[in-house]
This record gives structure tokens, C-alpha cells and sequence, in this order.
């Protein structure tokens, strides 16, 4: 095979670069994690420390960290549930309505229900999502605004 570029050649180097972006993704969602893990268990020892509050710009860039998805990309399970609730920030969603609408685009994982239910957990931990009863979320406050201020926002 040569060197030249050609749209075959092209298009496998792009589906490879979609795939190293996708595993640095998880990646990164996995990190994210941890290190609120590790925060929560340095609070133990230091009850004072106080996790410093972050701005709109970090809020979105720990969810987002290469900024607005492009069309193309599937989002993580996290980026999803966001975009999805983004629509209707003050509304309430039940685990149930996340699935429906990730389903309805596609972006529901294997296991759904208990992935989506887990990661909105993970959420309200991280102060992304509010918890307004059993099964029940909505996006925190900072986030929506956050949102609502970002490109790409539909206001």
C-alpha cells in the first residue's frame, strides 16, 4: 500500500483517531472519578477542607474537556445524560426518561437502566446533578447555568 492519501486512507486514520479519542475520554471520566473519590477521603482526616468551588468554564471543562462534541462523536454516558437534560434544565428526570431519551439517540449503554441510575449517582457526588427524590435528578443549578452561558447552547 502506498503512502498517498487517499479518501480510504483517510477515513481509516480518522475512524482510528475517533477510537483513541473515545478510550482517553473514558479515561479521563475514570481519573475524574478518582480524584473525587480521593477528595471525599481527604475530608475525612481534614473535615474543613472545603472543595473549592468551580467556575462555569472548569464546571463545563470536567465534563467537556475538548469543548462542544462534534456531531459525529458519540458522548460518554456522562456527556449524554448532560446534553440530554440540557434541554430542559429545571426539569425533574426520572432513570426512566434518561433511558428513554438515550435510547431515542442512541446513546444507551449496555446494562442501561443501572448505568444510567449509577452515573447519576455519580453526579449528585460531584455536584453535577441534584437529586430531587428516589430515581429522580435534575442538573444542578451551577451546571445549568454554566450551560445556558457555553457556545453551542440553544439560548
Amino acid at each position: 500500500m502506498s503512502d498517498e492519501l487517499n479518501p480510504q486512507s483517510i477515513g481509516e486514520q480518522l475512524d482510528a483517531a475517533k477510537q483513541r479519542k473515545a478510550e482517553a475520554l473514558a479515561r479521563y471520566e475514570t481519573a475524574s472519578a478518582e480524584v473525587a473519590w480521593l477528595e471525599d477521603g481527604i475530608r475525612l482526616f481534614k473535615p474543613g477542607a472545603a472543595q473549592k468551588r468551580e467556575t462555569p468554564r472548569e464546571l463545563l471543562a470536567d465534563i467537556f474537556p475538548d469543548g462542544p462534541l462534534d456531531q459525529d462523536v458519540k458522548p460518554s454516558l456522562r456527556q449524554a445524560m448532560v446534553i440530554v437534560m440540557q434541554d430542559h434544565p429545571g426539569r425533574q428526570w426520572t432513570v426512566a426518561d434518561l433511558v428513554a431519551a438515550l435510547d431515542d439517540n442512541g446513546w444507551l449503554p449496555e446494562n442501561g437502566t443501572k448505568r444510567v441510575s449509577d452515573m447519576a449517582g455519580e453526579m449528585v457526588r460531584l455536584k453535577q446533578a441534584v437529586r430531587e427524590g428516589r430515581g429522580v435528578y435534575k442538573l444542578s443549578p451551577e451546571l445549568a447555568a454554566a450551560l445556558e452561558g457555553s457556545p453551542g447552547s440553544k439560548k
